[in-house]
């Protein structure tokens, strides 16, 4: 199973890696590409503790209603991955989840495969998030093969309740005999071909 965060790197992202670190856990981020300039150093420090970095898009529009925006989008974004990290993305996570047949053939056209998720525990709800809601939500209905979807943008106290509920989520997930793995080794794709 994969935990991933949406929406940095933030203010709160730094934090985020801490406590990913702390429980030995590995991730996969997906990037708004006009925050990668000015945090660089996060998006190298991702990389290099073996986390995934993958695209959501440059600003966050809904390319599902505006799809004139995706190319360039996806396109600045891989390479402000690129320039921040020195590496490639290879994922895709259209923002909102929403997404249309022509969105898929623009990411895979760059080599991205787009990931979507199962399980949403709603961490960034308007303050209204909790670390029991957040806990409860993935350990009740995460299981082998799933996606989570959490997020590292926003202030860094609106990923309060996030931070808080990572150990007993991990501490819930390793006692059912779940390792958190990266998108690209949960679906084979960090696997040479051959």
């Amino acid at each position: 199973m994969a935990l991933t965060f949406d929406d940095g790197p933030g203010d709160a992202t730094a934090a985020v890696l801490d406590a990913l670190d702390a429980l030995r856990l590995r991730a996969t981020f997906f990037a708004i590409g006009q925050q990668v300039p000015e945090r660089a150093e996060l998006v190298g420090r991702m990389v290099r503790e073996g986390h995934a970095v993958g695209v959501h898009a440059w600003e966050h529009p809904d390319l599902s209603e505006e799809p004139e925006r995706a190319e360039t989008e996806l396109d600045r974004t891989i390479a402000a991955l690129r320039g921040a990290a020195g590496v490639t993305p290879r994922l895709f996570r259209p923002p909102l989840g929403a997404w249309t047949p022509g969105l898929i053939e623009v990411a895979e056209r760059r080599g991205l495969t787009t990931v979507l998720w199962d399980v949403n525990p709603h961490d960034y709800a308007g303050g209204g998030a909790t670390a029991d809601g957040i806990a409860a939500e993935v350990l009740d209905t995460a299981g082998r093969g799933s996606i989570v979807l959490l997020h590292d943008g926003g202030p860094p106290d609106s990923r309060a309740p996030l931070l808080e509920a990572l150990p007993r989520i991990a501490d819930g997930l390793r006692g059912r005999g779940l390792e958190p793995v990266t998108v690209p080794r949960l679906l084979g794709l960090d696997t040479p071909a051959g």
